[in-house]
């Protein structure tokens, strides 16, 4: 895990030497210009800053956790504007500059917070701090057990209805793909959290333990698998926001939840969208593109994780801005990369794009390109008269 930890004090930046070297991590130390020194004979990376929210920024994305040995109120007021979701937002814990206190901020369960915080708190002997209702009762939840195995939970918003769930005493039933990599010793990291998971295939999954009442104390369910667990409905493409019942509900920026409250997946698979598109498009055509590509899969939006194209788009503002607001990373590729891929997935192309821009199929292409391995789920299609989307899942 690769951990920055950020200080304000000197007596600060003293236990940040000393929690540094007991973690054993990939950990740079950040610490006020002026007191650099401090920090100089220790063996982790050590920064001065002049400014704590410039390094927090050029921190905050290229780490998996936060640490702050500061004022609670401090870290808050310094990652507001970085947090994108639960999924997504690294683990952030904060720690008096005494070391009597360490706090798991942000990201308990997924980006491990819980698990540093306690890792911390024996390191200095301090008093952890850790509100998650679950594991304040004992409970493992869905998430925290997604994190054990490697995996994703899908989607997000279900953990929520499903902890809480657990916390209402209701029971969870797990059940595992029997097509997931390494079964077995996947059972047994399970049996490490007391969890028995059943085995299934996707199909009788699907056809056994869906469209229960969610009433039901049996009707929770977990499904862990290595590919994807698909709802597919119809969209009209033609509609317009707010235009019928099968409209996607743009204007307050959410998609309507395609699973089922009461089934959350956790698993290996990324869903990569390619976008090719016009010059000058907007954030918004750029977002009901990848709407309608996701329902078309029978997924939300927030499934994606990352969007790929051609490096002639990397100046494209709509584009960026739409990658930002899903909080994704953005993959450019070039011409000839993208050609080598449609030669080697024998794509077609488009004569006219590829005499605009070198390579006749960007979408396609680009995605399968992010993916490295993987498999085309959707095929490119145009959206919006603007925006051509295609989705890979990766491994």
């Amino acid at each position: 895990m690769k951990i920055a930890i950020f200080t304000a004090s000197r007596q600060g930046t003293e236990l940040a030497c000393m929690v540094a070297t007991a973690l054993g991590e990939e950990t740079t130390i950040f610490c006020p210009e002026r007191i650099k020194e401090v920090a100089a004979k220790n063996d982790s990376g050590v920064i001065g800053y002049e400014r704590l929210a410039v390094a927090v920024a050029e921190a905050v994305f290229a780490s998996k956790a936060l640490v702050f040995i500061m004022a609670t109120g401090i870290a808050v007021r310094l990652i507001a504007p970085y947090l994108r979701d639960k999924l997504r937002d690294p683990a952030v814990v904060v720690m008096d500059d005494r070391g009597e206190h360490v706090i798991s901020l942000l990201s308990g369960h997924m980006g491990g917070a819980n698990e540093l915080t306690l890792r911390i708190a024996q390191i200095m002997k301090a008093d952890p701090v850790i509100t998650t209702a679950t594991d304040l009762r004992g409970i493992v939840a869905p998430d925290a057990v997604a994190r054990f195995l490697g995996l994703r939970p899908y989607p997000k918003e279900n953990i929520k209805y499903l902890n809480g769930a657990m916390l209402d005493g209701k029971k969870i039933t797990y059940f595992l793909d029997q097509d997931f990599p390494q079964l077995e010793k996947t059972q047994a990291k399970l049996l490490e959290l007391d969890i028995i998971a059943y085995d299934i295939t996707l199909e009788q999954f699907k056809r056994e333990h869906l469209g229960k009442a969610s009433g039901d104390c049996d009707s929770h369910k977990v499904i862990i698998t290595s590919k994807p667990l698909n709802f597919r409905t119809k969209i009209n493409n033609n509609l317009l926001p707010g235009q019928g019942a099968a409209s996607p509900l743009w204007g307050l920026g959410q998609s309507p939840n395609i699973y089922p409250p009461h089934v959350l997946s956790l698993t290996a698979y990324k869903l990569i969208a390619g976008v090719g598109c016009r010059r000058g498009v907007s954030q918004g055509e750029v977002m009901m593109a990848l709407h309608t590509a996701c329902h078309a899969l029978g997924q939300n939006i927030d499934a994606i994780y990352s969007i790929a194209s051609v490096t002639i788009k990397e100046d494209e503002v709509g584009l960026k801005a739409a990658a930002d607001c899903l909080g994704v990373r953005r993959d450019f590729f070039s011409p000839q990369e993208l050609s080598e891929i449609i030669q080697k997935h024998k794509l077609k192309e488009s004569p006219m794009v590829k005499e605009k821009i070198g390579v006749g199929n960007v979408a396609e292409a680009a995605a399968l390109a992010a993916a490295q391995e993987g498999e085309l789920a959707l095929k490119k299609k145009i959206y919006c008269e603007k925006v051509t989307v295609a989705l890979v899942w990766g491994k």
